[in-house]
């Protein structure tokens, strides 16, 4: 009975309590977006970059072949951009080559370093992230309405040195404040870990 109970005892230390899968995040589409973003923006009251008591509409974003994007808007023409990450290819779907869906998380961790970085400029530079959903890999951000593409004002012969001296600005400065010889040891080797993608590389 003892060499029973010992077995079973082993048996028992033996057995590891599966932890239970995180659900399958929902893929947003123009029907439910506006629903997600009306129970998401909710939450934050004036601080919302749209009025979600309001009636609200969406409009896919096309052209880009890994993330579903959209522009979702309520009846006073305030924005916002929603942008979720799945964990395949969104042009050749969920039966295609799985993606690192942690790719939003590490963009999300990106942008929020270099606020802190840019400190007062933030503003100036970088839209503003009003929500991210871990779970469901999607954040909802300023919509840059009145902004073009620099390849559309490339095209159009339209490109002004004003936009150039801007970018250079903020791409110096960040590299000014971040660059190895700039930080410590540790804060260099943190940015090494944090920032490494080697999934997409």
């Amino acid at each position: 009975m003892a060499s029973t109970t010992a077995e079973a005892a082993a048996g028992e230390d033996l057995s590891v309590e599966q932890s239970p899968s995180p659900p399958e995040p929902e893929v947003l589409t123009t029907q439910t977006v506006t629903g997600y973003a009306r129970k998401v923006l909710g939450s934050l009251g004036d601080d919302s970059p749209i009025n979600v008591t309001s009636e609200i509409s969406a409009e896919e974003i096309r052209g880009g072949n890994l993330n579903y994007a959209f522009c979702v808007k309520d009846v006073a023409g305030s924005s916002c951009f929603v942008k979720q990450a799945p964990d395949f290819i969104k042009i050749l779907g969920k039966d295609g080559p799985k993606l690192h869906r942690e790719r939003m998380e590490l963009e999300v961790k990106y942008y929020q370093e270099c606020t802190a970085v840019l400190e007062a400029t933030a503003n100036e530079y970088l839209p503003k992230i009003h929500n991210f959903d871990a779970d469901q890999m999607v954040f909802i951000m300023d919509f840059l309405t009145d902004y073009e593409l620099m390849q559309a004002t490339l095209n159009a012969g339209t490109h002004t040195p004003v936009h150039s001296e801007k970018l250079g600005t903020v791409l110096g400065s960040l590299h000014a404040k971040t660059h190895c010889s700039r930080v410590s040891k540790e804060v260099a080797e943190k940015f090494t870990v944090d920032f490494k993608n080697e999934a997409l590389r």
